[in-house]
């Protein structure tokens, strides 16, 4: 009976054993198989005398639906990873080679030829370039590698291999994003700020109600807050629409005029809320410059439009029920030509951070009006936006 309990637990702990190993290596395929390539090319580095060489991984080439979900890029991004590991190569970085294969009109979908190869690393510094493609077969990737000595062009080793999708997906997912380099949606949340110009009247006179009113100077800016949607035409092109509901104009105080009732109490100053609001709405059409693997540049025009706006009037009294003065304060429609300039930080496929410079061709005009009891008005502020503003946007890519 004891030999029958001692041969069960051999049976069991074998099985756990080998659950537990096959499980380890399932979830380590990938590495296993991109080791193999790199054990490959580390051998025939050595052969060729050149172990210590500069290296440079070129992207693989790929269909158009594999870049999309950048399964190319996870290729050359791992196997770049594990060459640097081997602590034999200096492997160039990724953003060098993008701007090199930029500069030889090259596309960055890693469609060369050894020849292209060599000349690629050539430019780069790289003695030893790698270039591969994949594609899907059924359920699996197939991966194909080759290692150029970019001085004399000669293929030193090739590689083939395959690994399943499933695999493939689960162990490479931090590289794998299903956001395309276009038809690709994003949203965002927006807010900006802004300076206004002031321009201060001269002494204001009616003589049907004998107000004397003085205006007063006050300092104003404009902030706002809104919801945007980005369509990408193309890796570098983009529509980007904005709607902002709230658009707040504000000062440091209420009081725009005083003498109002220039004999004293009840009311000596005209006071008017200290902020107004409109809305705003903007169509730009954006251009985008990759700056590294996680910075883009962007660079818009377009129009911004501020859709006329009348703040609630105010009613004060000159002493008395009898002479009201209403406050009212609009501005005109406007649509301004606008460029945007800005940097947008993107740590991961579907968020991006940016910081944005504004610049308006033209300005939004708003005025108070001073409406007195014989249907007299004058005008006791004006403020103007200026042309620049600063924005900053939180983005969801899908």
């Amino acid at each position: 009976m004891i030999i029958v309990k001692r041969a069960l637990s051999i049976i069991f702990a074998a099985a756990a054993g080998c659950a537990v190993f096959a499980g380890t290596a399932a979830a380590g395929e990938l590495d296993v198989r991109m080791a193999k390539i790199v054990k490959t090319f580390t051998r025939a580095a050595a052969d060729a005398g050149v172990s210590t060489a500069t290296l440079a991984v070129l992207p693989f080439q790929t269909d158009k639906k594999l870049a999309e979900k950048r399964v190319n890029h996870a290729c050359a991004e791992i196997l770049s990873s594990r060459l640097v590991e081997t602590k034999t190569f200096t492997v160039t970085e990724r953003a060098r080679l993008e701007e090199i294969m930029q500069e030889q009109r090259l596309g960055l979908s890693g469609a060369v030829e050894s020849a292209t190869a060599a000349r690629v690393g050539k430019l780069s510094g790289a003695r030893l370039v790698i270039l591969g493609s994949v594609s899907r077969l059924g359920a699996n990737y197939h991966l194909s590698t080759e290692m150029v000595d970019s001085e004399t062009g000669e293929i030193l080793a090739s590689d083939v291999t395959e690994v399943a999708v499933e695999v493939f997906d689960k162990d490479a997912s931090k590289y794998i994003t299903e956001v395309p380099e276009y038809d690709a949606i994003g949203i965002y949340l927006a807010g900006g700020c802004g300076p206004v110009s002031y321009e201060k009247p001269s002494l204001v006179t009616n003589a049907g109600s004998g107000v004397t009113l003085t205006p007063v100077k006050t300092d104003i800016s404009y902030g706002y807050m809104g919801l945007g949607l980005r369509y990408l035409l193309s890796p570098k092109w983009m529509v980007d629409a904005a709607y902002f509901p709230s658009v707040v104009f504000g000062g440091s105080n209420g009081t725009i005029a005083t003498g109002l009732d220039p004999a004293g109490p009840p009311m000596t100053n005209v006071n008017n809320p200290e902020s107004y609001e409109t809305t705003m709405f903007r169509l730009l059409i954006d251009r985008t410059l990759p700056v590294s693997r996680l910075f883009k540049a962007h660079a818009a025009v377009g129009i911004t439009q501020f859709p006329q706006f009348k703040a609630d009037e105010v009613i004060v009294n000159n002493g008395g029920a009898s002479t009201p003065v209403t406050i009212r304060t609009s501005n005109s429609k406007t649509a301004l030509t606008t460029f945007r300039l800005g940097l947008e930080w993107k740590p991961k496929p579907r968020f991006g951070w940016s910081i944005s410079g504004l610049y308006y061709l033209g300005k939004m005009t708003a005025r108070t009006t001073a409406i007195f009891p014989d249907r007299g008005t004058a005008v006791i502020q004006k403020y103007e936006t200026r042309p620049f503003a600063a924005e900053t946007y939180l983005s969801l890519y899908f």
